[in-house]
């Protein structure tokens, strides 16, 4: 058996497909398990299904991270019964800002933060942008915004457990044989 790096450009199609697909169902997974967890405020999760979205983001590039990230938040909605509805709308935003900013964090500042760091990064964005957005559309009081010290702070804790679980998979996933995309090249 090839491995993945050297496949044919047509059978990588194949595999990149799987690949997605196999992200995606994980990610979907852990948010499936995540909701049966109990939470540290109501309203906020613990955002354990991002880490495949670090994944794919660090071992696969920022359009993987991104189709992860829209499917996973896409899909979850369709399972939890919350498509098009306001927690949808705050789950597509955050993941879009989490995304964005991580793909920026690491296309710039990968030799300065590991995916930990990307990972915090994301979870800031996310959070942050969810706050704002809170805001903005639902509750406009400034007494919201006071949250924002609490939300930073649970933003670095859970950014670093998902950081950490990315980095734990990721190497899993080198030491398998799954070969991180900066790696393909050099077949």
């Amino acid at each position: 058996m090839r491995s993945p790096g050297r496949e044919t450009r047509s059978s990588w199609s194949t595999y990149a497909i799987s690949r997605l697909s196999l992200l995606v169902a994980v990610g979907i997974a852990l948010y499936v398990v995540e909701g049966y967890l109990p939470r540290p405020v109501p309203w906020i999760r613990l955002g354990l299904s991002n880490v495949v979205t670090l994944v794919a983001l660090v071992g696969f590039g920022f359009g993987e991270a991104f189709a992860v990230g829209f499917l996973r938040v896409l899909l979850g909605a369709l399972i939890s019964g919350s498509l098009f509805s306001p927690a949808f709308l705050f789950s597509l935003v955050g993941a879009g800002a989490s995304v964005s900013l991580m793909g920026l964090t690491h296309l710039r500042w990968k030799r300065v933060f590991s995916p930990i760091g990307i990972s915090i990064f994301g979870a800031l964005g996310h959070n942050i942008t969810q706050l704002t957005l809170a805001y903005l559309l639902f509750v406009r009081k400034f007494e919201l915004l006071l949250m924002a010290p609490f939300v930073i702070f649970l933003s670095v804790i859970m950014g670093s457990v998902v950081g950490v679980a990315g980095v734990l998979l990721l190497d899993g996933m080198e030491r398998a044989g799954l070969r991180h995309r900066e790696h393909l090249a050099s077949g």
